[in-house]
């Protein structure tokens, strides 16, 4: 086929102009840099940790991945055996955001910014 050389040959001009790039960090960046987390608790009721540093520091070595939120990951249990829940206070784009997610789910800078657009 006469075509495929042709198609090969804009694809490599399409990479080299950056029109077929794909998103790469920065682009998450200028959105991740949007959010500022105030605090960050897991547990359930009046039995509660703070993790807020341990969020924080998940959240900034794994942005576009993020983690699950366990008692392994946080690093607290304050009601063994029961189920908890991870509850972050945060801002988006100046807005005061509130995201609650049971525990073992998963939770990323994504999931925090669909939240605040709701």
């Amino acid at each position: 086929m006469k075509s495929q050389p042709l198609i090969l040959i804009l694809l490599i001009a399409a990479l080299f102009c950056g029109c077929a790039s794909t998103p790469t960090a920065p682009a998450n960046t200028a959105q991740v840099s949007d959010i500022t987390i105030l605090s960050a608790e897991f547990g359930m009721g009046g039995h509660v940790a703070d993790v807020t540093p341990r969020v924080i520091g998940l959240l900034a070595d794994q942005p576009s991945q993020g983690f699950k939120a366990d008692y392994k990951t946080l690093g607290a249990d304050p009601l063994p055996g029961k189920k908890k829940v991870l509850t972050i206070r945060y801002n988006y784009k100046g807005k005061a955001c509130l995201f609650t997610v049971p525990g073992a789910k998963q939770v990323s800078y994504q999931a925090l910014i669909v939240n605040a657009t709701k």
